[in-house]
């Protein structure tokens, strides 16, 4: 996929997420479980995550909840407000007692700043203000507070599913319609030219495992007919209307088709239902070379995806792979390490600097692969505790590969492609990513808002990259010219030569090895050969009559 040389909205695309469901985690957990992984909370849960709207509107009740959750788990808030203790004397029973030290924590001096609200709420959307006020006064890029729309929109994009029948549609000839049109052409005057005829007929794709899929439509089915009528002379949008309906609900399409190099109809009856909208484009670019895109880790099915396109690539018999995080922004750290595992034989992935339960310090965790598990830690009030799971390897482990990236390539992106590079798994090529080394979590608040606290550091080969972004291997920028990808074409060149290379050093190391094993075994059968003529003269020694 070609990626846009425009940066639209990066400060709202780029994320490193997790969530957290309602402002209950802030609180100081039991000393006796473990604390779950930052991404294991994901696992399971169904969005929306929102908390119980109370019946009656109680602004302080929101801005002080909101308060505390900040208070708790940003990572701006770990350490000291003072460099040393000050001492406080303290009165027991009447009688000056001994002089204690206390330290006044970051933590402490925001919610002495912060703790009641700064002026009278009298609505939700006076503490609406005050609360972000509290937040952009850490100074933190990336934090953000959202209110009851937005909200429900972060929730589709993350649960990344739609209602419908689940088809991509190319009007033929498209582009060439377009061209008539003026600069500042109005909507109306598009869907006027935006019309079916012979010339520009409509061909479908359906959208893997949706409705449309299910229901019998293939890829470069061309639409002749949508609910009984012809559509020929349609507008585009006047098909797409007749296309679409509630969850539930059939819609005949009669499909031209080539079978056995003859055209035929066919009549399909699809239910429209809920569908999940592919994150992934997967293309074969030649020579056994696949290409796989990822448009985001923001959605739940995000490592699906890949899995299913990485093994698509195995099925097929792919020998490379282009792993391209052009223009991602990144999104779910679940899903990051998720999808990491599947392309990493052994490694540590990421290590994440926690707040410690709420308090000053901060706690340091990994997620590790091995050839059959993934290792994480954990903190708990007493060290770490180590945590298994099964992981899977779904290329083989000399597959090359070459991860594509740029400077939108953020967070979630720079996670895998720096624990791809730094463990010596794949080459970056393109330019230096973005350089967010930080993650939020999400924190749901009353009322239908939700925080985004930025809650630690993600470290690729411990090292920092927030402000600094990932090095690539290979630079490669693209062409002025818009219809010329130059990094994929240097991407090709890069993961074939490393094919080539890994196949001359495999048949290098063979032939060693087979020199190695031959001269082995000639010494071995020398030293039977060796140790048979002692046995035998050690026999006629023995045969030999004495004097």
């Amino acid at each position: 996929m070609k990626p846009s040389k425009i940066l639209g909205g990066i400060t709202g695309a780029i994320a490193l997420l997790v969530t957290l469901a309602g402002s209950s985690f802030a609180q100081t957990p039991t000393p006796t479980p473990a604390a779950p992984s930052m991404h294991e909370l994901l696992q399971g849960m169904k969005f929306p995550l929102a908390v119980p709207i109370p019946e009656k509107p109680d602004p302080l009740r929101l801005y002080k909840e909101a308060i505390d959750t900040i208070a708790k788990q940003h990572i701006a808030l770990a350490g000291y407000a003072e460099p040393e203790a000050t001492q406080v004397e303290t009165m027991v029973n009447g009688w000056l007692g001994r002089p204690s030290r206390t330290r006044k924590t970051k933590m402490d001096a925001f919610l002495e700043k912060w703790g009641m609200p700064p002026r009278e709420l009298k609505t939700l959307d006076d503490a609406d203000t005050a609360i972000q006020e509290a937040l952009k006064d850490l100074d933190f890029r990336f934090d953000s507070y959202l209110v009851p729309k937005d909200v429900k929109l972060e929730d589709k994009r993350i649960d990344n599913t739609n209602i419908g029948i689940g088809v991509i549609l190319k009007l033929e000839g498209m582009q060439e319609l377009l061209k008539s049109l003026p600069q500042d052409a109005t909507e109306e005057q598009v869907d006027k030219v935006l019309v079916i005829s012979e010339k520009n007929f409509l061909s479908a794709k359906p959208v893997r495992n949706s409705p449309a899929e299910k229901g019998g439509m293939l890829d470069g089915d061309v639409i002749k007919e949508v609910a009984g009528k012809a559509i020929l002379g349609m507008q585009y949008t006047e098909v797409m209307k007749l296309i679409r309906g509630k969850q539930g609900t059939k819609v005949d399409i009669t499909v031209e088709r080539v079978e056995s190099g003859s055209k035929v109809t066919k009549k399909l009856t699809i239910t429209r239902d809920e569908y999940e909208v592919p994150v992934v484009t997967l293309k074969h670019v030649g020579n056994d070379v696949w290409h796989l895109h990822l448009e985001t880790f923001a959605a739940r099915n995000a490592a699906k995806d890949v899995k299913e396109a990485l093994d698509e690539v195995v099925k097929k018999g792919g020998k490379a792979l282009i792993f391209d995080l052009r223009d991602n922004g990144g999104g779910l750290v679940d899903q990051a390490i998720d999808i990491a595992t599947y392309m990493l034989p052994e490694g540590t992935i990421v290590t994440q600097q926690h707040r410690l339960f709420g308090g000053p310090g901060v706690v340091e965790t990994q997620s590790h692969v091995t050839k059959h598990v993934m290792l994480e830690t954990r903190p708990q009030p007493n060290g770490q505790l180590p945590v298994i799971k099964p992981r899977t390897l779904a290329v083989p482990a000399d597959m090359p590969i070459v991860v594509l990236v740029n400077g939108h390539s953020a967070s979630a992106s720079e996670l895998v492609s720096g624990a791809l590079k730094f463990n010596k798994r794949a080459k970056l090529v393109g330019t230096r990513t973005f350089g967010k080394g930080v993650g939020q979590a999400l924190l749901d608040l009353p009322y239908g808002r939700r925080l985004h606290v930025t809650s630690f550091y993600f470290l690729p080969d411990d090292k920092f990259t927030d402000w600094v972004g990932i090095e690539v291997d290979v630079e490669s920028k693209l062409a002025d010219d818009a219809k010329k990808d130059t990094q994929l074409e240097d991407a090709v060149k890069v993961v074939t030569e490393m094919y080539e290379n890994g196949v001359q050093e495999r048949a290098a190391n063979a032939k060693r090895e087979e020199e190695i094993r031959k001269l082995n075994r000639e010494l071995w059968q020398k030293r039977l050969e060796r140790q048979k003529e002692m046995e035998e003269a050690l026999k006629k020694k023995e045969a030999k009559p004495s004097k």
